[in-house]
């Protein structure tokens, strides 16, 4: 038998259809809580790419235009089999399995890893045979498998007007992630915060709307010629948050590591091109500035990347 598991976490505990899954437990292993043994090695198919090609009655072949918008994958679909160990309640713990994954959105995580998948999960087939009890899991999981390393999680206080800077290096990998912030305000006047970040120039840049600092509006911003752009922003957060209260605050940084940019071709059209990022030492530099007058200003920077 291969002695390999998964655990499953609830992805949204506090939100799955007002229920309180609070009176669960937070995770299930398929081996130490269910005890069974997967008939094969437990492994999450790649994701499909999805290709995209313009057949033209006035050209040879076809344009390859897959990468024009970024590279895209469907989602990982497959199926894992199990059986269980004999000597346990069988139907105690199928009821268990179906109440606790049966059409629930997860994150799982195979063979103890600390990154993860998130999808959703379905009970396909629980069966009987001579040889023993079997059950089979359907599973739909999002195409990047999410590096947990990369995941930074900062807290820094301002009392008194002081000002804090501090500096953070986000690792780029496969999956695009636009990093964001949450700030907590307590009796704060007249706090601001200034981000300083780098991005690729691909023709269109977001500014907050004046309403939400965290609704954000495209506008065409030329050139549009993929290279390296730096950017500060100051942001008065008093329009936005009461003075003990919260706000949200994303930024569109690259993270990604490639970036499509648009080119004019002379004719009044525009090109596809692919660009290699050009962060230094596979990282992304940010520069957080927080002032408070007085009271208390306090953030969290949260960020993750992922892998196919």
């Amino acid at each position: 038998m291969i002695n390999e598991h998964i655990t499953f976490e609830l992805a949204y505990p506090f939100a799955e259809h007002g229920r309180n899954w609070t009176q669960m437990a937070d995770s299930r292993d398929t081996l130490s809580d269910w005890h069974l043994v997967p008939l094969t090695r437990i492994i999450a198919n790649p994701p499909v790419f999805k290709e995209n090609y313009i057949s033209s009655q006035a050209q040879m072949g076809e344009n390859d235009i897959s990468d024009a918008n970024g590279l895209m994958y469907e989602n990982r679909r497959g199926r894992w089999t199990f059986k269980f160990v004999p000597q346990y309640d069988h139907l105690t713990l199928i009821n268990d399995i179906v109440n606790y994954l049966h059409g629930n959105q997860m994150k799982v995580y195979i063979n103890g890893d600390t990154n993860y998948y998130l999808g959703r999960i379905t009970v396909e087939e629980v069966r009987s045979a001579e040889s023993g009890e079997y059950v089979t899991l359907g599973y739909n999981l999002e195409p990047y498998w999410y590096d947990t390393s990369t995941y930074i999680y900062e807290h820094e206080a301002q009392v008194n007007s002081t000002t804090t800077t501090a500096t953070y290096h986000l690792p780029i990998t496969r999956k695009p992630s636009v990093p964001y912030l949450e700030v907590y305000l307590e009796n704060a006047a007249y706090p601001t915060l200034t981000i300083k970040y780098q991005r690729i120039n691909n023709g269109y840049f977001f500014r907050r709307t004046t309403s939400s600092p965290w609704e954000e509006k495209p506008y065409y911003y030329p050139p549009d010629d993929g290279t390296l752009m730096n950017v500060t922003e100051t942001i008065d957060l008093s329009p936005y948050a009461p003075p003990s209260g919260s706000a949200q605050i994303y930024f569109p940084v690259d993270t990604s590591g490639i970036v499509i940019y648009t080119e004019e071709n002379g004719t009044g059209k525009y090109d596809f091109h692919k660009k290699a990022s050009t962060f230094p030492d596979s990282t992304h530099e940010v520069t957080l500035t927080l002032k408070v007058n007085s009271g208390k200003m306090m953030y969290t920077l949260k960020y993750i990347g992922g892998w196919l």
